[in-house]
Parts: C-alpha cells; structure tokens; sequence
C-alpha cells in the first residue's frame, strides 16, 4: 500500500479565484516597488516605467473579460486535467505490479524467470577485465541484470527451479 499512488488534490477554482490572485500577486510587486524606492529615492526615475507596467497589468486583470486571466484559467485546467491523467496511469501500472490476487504476482514472476532462463546460455565465456569477469560475447554483457543473475546462478540451479517453478504455474 506504500507504493500506491496518492491521488492529486482537487482544486476547486474559478475565474476569480485566479484574478484574486493575481491581483495580489501584482499588487505585491507595486509594493516591493514603493518600498525599494523608498530605500534608494534616485531609482524612482527608473522605476516609473516599471510601476506604469504593473499598473497596466492590475488594469487587464481587473478586467471582467481579461485574456491573461482566461489564459491562467484554461492552463489550470489542462494542469489538473494532466495531474489526473498522470494519476490514473500510476494507479493502473500499480494495479498490474501488485494485483489484489497475489497468485497472480506470483505468476508474472515465474512466468519471467522462465522466459529469461531459457534464454540464459550457461556456457558463456567469461574474461577478466580491471579484476571483474565480464561476456566475451559483448551481447551478452548487454543483457539484463536478470539474465545475468539467472546466468550466475548456474545451469545446476536452473534445472532444479525450471521444474519447480512450471509446476507451481500449472497450480496456479
């Protein structure tokens, strides 16, 4: 259950709920303005192209058929609309790593080990390269970390658990 995605949290919002925001957030801006020049009085010169900015700014937003609002409102939907889509897929990827069945877990596991160990060839040449052994066959050095585990455990392992495992699958 650790591993089971949280779902994201609703937001409800509306179109003023944005423009609240951004007017706040705006009106932050013309203040941290007003106090920095209150600080340092010889920026006030070139700040007033930035207070008349930010005053254009509160004006589009204060207006009821505002573009950057509506362009803020339709990016928070597509944002809430992306963060379900996403949710929905982990949960389906966590529903197929861990079923509420654990036979079937158990399934997909030995159903793995058997497809890779069959292609596991336990007569492989090994090298010793910097004081590690690695394929001389370069391809199979690129194979998965699973290959190389079943390849590790040897031929003597394998034909012990090759049976053991095809008969758990028939019980299963």
């Amino acid at each position: 259950m650790a591993a089971k995605p949280v779902a994201p949290e609703k937001k409800v919002f509306t179109k003023e709920d944005i423009r609240k925001e951004k007017q706040a957030e705006v009106q932050k801006w013309i203040k941290q303005s007003q106090d920095l020049i209150k600080q340092m009085p010889q920026l006030e010169k070139d700040m007033k192209k930035t207070m008349e900015e930010y005053n254009k700014i509160q004006a589009d937003y204060k207006d009821p058929d505002s573009k950057m609002i509506e362009a803020y409102y339709q990016q928070k939907l597509r944002t809430e609309k992306e963060e379900q889509a996403s949710y929905e897929e982990r949960v389906k990827k966590w529903n197929e790593n861990y079923p509420s069945d654990h036979k079937q877990r158990i399934k997909k596991y030995l159903q793995k080990y058997l497809e890779i160990a069959t292609t596991v060839d336990f007569d492989a040449a090994l090298t010793e390269k910097s004081g590690k052994k690695i394929f001389v066959k370069l391809e199979y050095e690129r194979k998965h970390p699973d290959w190389k585990m079943v390849y590790r455990a040897g031929k003597e392992v394998y034909e012990v658990a090759k049976p053991f495992a095809e008969q758990w699958l028939m019980e299963l």
